[in-house]
This record gives structure tokens, sequence and C-alpha cells, in this order.
């Protein structure tokens, strides 16, 4: 059982509303788009519009190429959203309230309800975090994957 009463159940609804307020409060007045994302767009809106798979992508702090995978995985969300960037960072802030979830049930899990809370408000109520679970780059899937991985 996830909840043993009614107050554990409204202290953690109340993390996943601040997770909420600072990832989605001002949206589009506090996003940027870096080097990175710049060219990764591009490569994923030159994939949707040739109709052709990119096999070799270009990091620009790596300057060598780390695969395309995340290119590929982000094709449906740009063809969703006809290649705007908003609605994209609008599906990683909402990853971003899930990994407070998965945050939560990874701190329980290794040590108890109240660790739990307390990894998860830290992480909600981060605003570098929130900064960064905005954005769209090949590390933004990290936390939650960790998160997942902790808990399988």
């Amino acid at each position: 059982m996830l909840f043993k009463n009614k107050r554990n159940f409204w202290l953690l609804l109340t993390i996943l509303f601040i997770a909420l307020f600072f990832r989605f409060y001002n949206f589009q007045n506090l996003q940027y788009f870096s080097e990175d994302e710049e060219m990764s767009a591009a490569l994923v809106g030159r994939m949707i519009v040739e109709k052709r798979i990119g096999l070799v992508s270009q990091n620009l702090a790596l300057n060598f190429s780390l695969g395309s995978f995340f290119h590929l995985l982000s094709v449906p969300l740009f063809a969703l959203s006809h290649l705007n960037p908003i609605p994209v960072l609008l599906v990683m802030s909402g990853l971003g309230v899930l990994t407070t979830f998965m945050i939560f049930l990874a701190g329980k899990l290794l040590a108890d309800f109240r660790e739990g809370l307390v990894a998860s408000f830290i992480y909600a109520s981060s605003f570098v975090i929130s900064l960064a679970d905005r954005r769209w780059w090949t590390l933004s899937l990290n936390p939650l994957l960790m998160a997942l991985a902790i808990i399988s």
C-alpha cells in the first residue's frame, strides 16, 4: 500500500504540485535553446522532411557522435508538433514531474516514506533541476532512467 493515511497522500500531492509549478510557470519566457538542441532539432527536422534516417549525429560539446538513438526517439515528438519545439519542451517538463514521482518511489524503496518525500521535494523544488527538465537534449532522460533503474 502506497499511503497509510490521507496526510501522506496530500504531502506527496503537494510536492508534485510544486514540481508542476516550477516546470511550467512562465514557460515560454524562461525557455532557451542551446547549440546542442538547435543541432539536434535540425537533424530531426531533416529526418522528418527528407524521410531518411540519420545514422550519425553531431554533438558540439563532445566533438564526436553519440549515435542517433535519441534523435530517432525524438522524431515522433517533432512530427506530431509540426517541428515546433515548444510542445516537445512541454513533454520534457511533464517527464520532469513524472521523474519527481519516480524519485519518491525510489527513496521509499531504498529507505522509507519520509526519505522518499524529502528526495522528491528536493528534486521538485530545485530551480536548476527544473530548468534542466525544461530542456530537450541527450541527457534529459537520465534522471528518469536512473530512478527507474533503482526501482526495478
